[in-house]
């Protein structure tokens, strides 16, 4: 429906048939974000249940290291190339004439730029594996910890170039609403990854260096099949365009024009490159704030001692299975409401259900990650005191998925609405208050911190982001309230029908 339409209202009816489209995209979306939550719990699971009860959950915490060197810093780099690649790829589409060459280009050029990015991250984690984790790990543990977090690390980081990749591909599948590829590459790599585990680590006893083998090896696997799939399908549609353009064509003249195209995966322009970056660079800037706040306190669990590092090991990632279907929230906002923005009646109204959707997930993420923490906890580790410790944040768990999902809603309107400055000194602000936070738990309490204290930080960070998105969308400057088409003037030359559908959000908001 157009945004006209949609600003008719249309009665509770087509509410609930808007609601029904929503989670149909929500769904979806979920597959792109899950991947890697799946790798890392199937290692948690692992690794923990064949560590020794003796060790204290050692395995665990050397792990908890690692995953936050490798996971929490390529988060960063993957979340702002699948956000580029979904919506240059979903706007290209949307064009109509040509906009399936269009899409392949946006392909091809976040191939070569997450290859670049894969390669520099690569190498900096390989090579300065032991001196990151020395800043992660307190000096105490770092004879027991580093070490094997670091041959972790170091193995993880061969498989980066598979690993962003494959990101790329599979967010070029999901612009192209195409939502069962994506779902088909992460049931493989977490197949693989089971199955490697199983044999490498509990067969084999090869330990973190078994599961980091495995998990790379579920990468590699997942992008070579989301590779061949791809230009399968490229290679198919370039076809049937030719036969569409020149129906006379004889078999072999199509084979000789086909020839003459550009390959699928030629350089691209520096125009190209600078206009996908436009949109990955602001949003890897908004991220980088949140790995801070959550990677500051994964820090500070880890110099706790190694039950407690363990048990916010297991407890994060609970929680960040959960968030992901928070994420897709966003991602699904940030696609569906562009198309009604000036029109401030449609647009509160979407809004409105994106945020309803959101409660739902919440809802969802509460009931399932309580009762995994609660019930399931002892199956990523053998550890009872472990257990305990997990079990002791299942309230503050709860509360900060339930939050994430709501709050995610409400980022992702304001993507949509290109307001990346305010995002940008919003996420400052909520980052510093949270790090204030953390400080003064430390300082209030003799004892030190307790694990409660971080999880209750990572309850605060929730509420203030809903606080500060909720007050600037009903606010006097609110995106929803404009009456104006968005415009970006953008570069290349589209009609003034096409910028108002192929709105570039990096553009408008940087002048």
């Amino acid at each position: 429906a157009g945004a006209a339409d949609a600003g008719e209202g249309g009665g509770a009816g087509a509410a609930v048939r808007d609601l029904k489209g929503l989670f149909a995209l929500v769904l979806p979306t979920m597959a792109t974000w899950i991947a890697g939550p799946i790798l890392s719990m199937v290692d948690t699971a692992v690794v923990g249940k064949m560590a020794s009860a003796s060790s204290g959950g050692a395995e665990l915490a050397s792990l908890g290291a690692a995953i936050l060197a490798i996971d929490y810093s390529s988060f960063v780099l993957t979340a702002a190339l699948s956000t580029a690649t979904v919506v240059l790829t979903a706007r290209a589409v949307a064009r109509g004439r040509d906009g399936k060459e269009a899409s392949r280009r946006v392909a091809s050029t976040g191939s070569y730029v997450a290859l670049a990015a894969a390669v520099a991250f690569g190498t900096v984690l390989f090579v300065g594996a032991e001196p990151i984790l020395n800043l992660i790990v307190p000096e105490h543990n770092r004879a027991l910890l580093v070490g094997p977090a670091a041959t972790y690390v170091r193995i993880r980081a061969l498989a980066e170039p598979f690993a962003f990749l494959e990101t790329v591909l599979q967010a070029w599948f999901l612009g192209r609403k195409d939502a069962i590829t994506p779902l088909v590459v992460t049931l493989l790599a977490a197949g693989v990854n089971l199955v490697l585990d199983i044999v490498l680590c509990v067969w084999l006893k090869q330990g973190l260096a078994g599961a980091a083998w495995a998990t790379s090896a579920a990468q590699m696997a997942a992008c070579c099949y989301i590779l061949w799939f791809f230009v399968r399908v490229a290679t198919r549609e370039r076809r049937e365009e030719r036969a569409a353009a020149s129906p006379t064509l004889t078999e072999a003249e199509g084979a000789e024009e086909g020839a003459n195209e550009t390959a699928l995966f030629a350089p691209p322009s520096r125009g190209d490159v600078v206009h996908f970056c436009g949109v990955g660079v602001p949003t890897a800037m908004v991220v980088v704030t949140k790995v801070c706040t959550y990677g500051a306190l994964s820090a500070a669990a880890t110099r706790l001692g190694t039950v407690t590092g363990a048990a916010h090991t297991v407890a994060s990632n609970i929680f960040f299975l959960a968030a992901v279907f928070g994420d897709s929230v966003s991602s699904v906002a940030q696609a569906a409401m562009p198309e009604y923005l000036g029109v401030p009646r449609a647009a509160f109204r979407w809004a409105g259900l994106l945020l309803v959707v959101g409660g739902f997930v919440g809802i969802f993420n509460l009931c399932a990650s309580s009762t995994m923490a609660t019930i399931g906890a002892g199956l990523f580790t053998t550890s009872p005191e472990v257990v305990a410790e997990v079990q002791s944040v299942v309230p503050l768990m709860g509360a900060a998925v339930l939050l994430h999902a709501f709050s995610m809603a409400t980022e992702g309107v304001l993507f949509a609405g290109a307001q990346l400055r305010y995002m940008i000194c919003s996420y400052a602000l909520n980052c510093s208050l949270a790090l204030g936070a953390l400080a003064a738990y430390s300082a209030a309490s003799p004892a030190g911190l307790a694990l409660t204290s971080l999880w209750a930080v990572k309850v605060q960070f929730q509420v203030v982001r809903i606080v500060l998105n909720g007050t600037w969308l009903v606010g006097p400057l609110s995106i929803l309230r404009t009456t104006t088409a968005l415009s970006d003037g953008d570069e290349k030359g589209e009609s003034e029908e096409e910028e108002a559908v192929l709105l570039d959000v990096s553009e408008r908001a940087m002048p």
